[in-house]
């Protein structure tokens, strides 16, 4: 029995020492395995960090590539003869936004070279000039380059965002404000060319419809851009044969006016009346004395044409003045003897003038005593 026990005894001390043992390598195992996680989640991180870094700089190379800015920077500014070539093209740019978009360029392409030579001063200074050149583009930018311009804006900024990835510290601080400001005036250029094309339409247009609207809104003047000033001497030479058509038309009238063509002179309003006045004086001949007076009444019809029919109106005016009196005269100025149109509305005027109008020393001369 003694034996038996002491057999038991050593059996239990055995599974004892057993589960101690166990625990032991259990406990010093789990710090491995963590550790060993803790690895490898700290690989996969690290490498999707550097999948993206890689798919990232992928992208920005194939950006890069496909914009493909490889204008010769030509002469650069750390070059001493730098100031011969610059000073070149300030004189002979002008107000052209074709040669300030190829001396922009360049500017790029030279600022690009001082970045690539760690030199922020002289890459400054550059990109100054671009700016300058921008702003002749902006001024002057025509419908006609569209094109050239959308393309050239897409080059100067992908550029300068390459550059901005080796401009980094202080010292290129002055550098990364230019690159913005020239980023702004990219798109104030964008939207210039924008504007230049829909403007160019709406003038083509009115010029058709009605040339006194564009009189006023698309007559260019000094400081209007080239090409706006350009278009404007081409349709001034489709103005001048519009004059003709109209002098031919309003002699016709003058003429005859059972036979007046008011139709194609050019502008609206002035065909609607047209149309009214030569109504007047067909029933002015016929014997109709309110259509005479209707003929004679009403506003002054050069406030209806644009300046350059004006002049044309005149001379129709002064050739035909002496026949429209002799024709439709009022019956007044007949029975006073008056000889010219002048006489005979100062006559009209005392006729018809209220009392107070006389007493003030109106005369119907002027446009300021016309009776409403």
């Amino acid at each position: 029995m003694k034996k038996q026990f002491i057999f038991l005894t050593g059996v239990l001390l055995m599974l004892v020492f057993s589960v101690i043992v166990y625990a032991e390598e259990g406990n010093s195992q789990e710090p491995n395995d963590l550790n060993q996680q803790d690895g490898t989640s700290a690989t996969g991180s690290d490498s999707a960090d550097l999948q993206n870094n890689e798919q990232d700089q992928t992208n920005q190379e194939s950006i890069n590539e496909e914009i493909n800015f490889d204008v010769d920077p030509g002469t650069t500014p750390d070059s001493p003869f730098y100031f011969v070539d610059d000073f070149a093209e300030k004189i002979s740019v002008g107000d052209d936004p074709e040669k300030a978009l190829e001396y922009k360029e360049e500017k790029i392409a030279e600022a690009k070279a001082m970045v690539d030579k760690g030199k922020p001063e002289e890459a400054q200074k550059v990109l100054d000039r671009a700016l300058e050149y921008s702003e002749i583009i902006e001024k002057e930018v025509s419908p006609e380059i569209r094109n050239r311009i959308e393309e050239s804006s897409t080059m100067v900024q992908g550029a300068i965002n390459t550059m901005r990835m080796k401009t980094e510290g202080e010292e290129w601080g002055g550098v990364n404000e230019r690159f913005d400001e020239n980023i702004e005036k990219e798109k104030s250029i964008e939207t210039a060319v924008e504007l230049s094309a829909k403007i160019k339409e709406l003038c083509e247009t009115l010029a058709k419809l009605d040339p006194l609207q564009y009189s006023d809104s698309c007559k260019s003047g000094d400081d209007s851009p080239r090409w706006m000033r350009e278009q404007d001497k081409e349709l001034s030479a489709e103005q001048e044969g519009q004059a003709k058509i109209f002098f031919e038309k309003l002699s016709q009238c003058f003429e005859n006016p059972g036979e007046c063509d008011c139709q194609g002179m050019g502008v609206q309003s002035f065909e609607d009346f047209c149309v009214e006045k030569s109504s007047f004086a067909l029933k002015c001949d016929a014997g109709d004395e309110n259509a005479c007076q209707n003929l004679e009444s009403g506003s002054d019809p050069t406030e209806l044409l644009p300046d350059y029919l004006i002049s044309t109106f005149k001379e129709v005016e002064r050739k035909y003045s002496k026949s429209q009196f002799d024709n439709y005269a009022p019956q007044e100025c007949v029975e006073a003897g008056v000889k010219s149109p002048e006489e005979c509305s100062k006559i009209m005027f005392e006729i018809n003038a209220p009392q107070e109008c006389l007493d003030a020393g109106l005369t119907g001369e002027s446009k300021g005593d016309e009776i409403n």
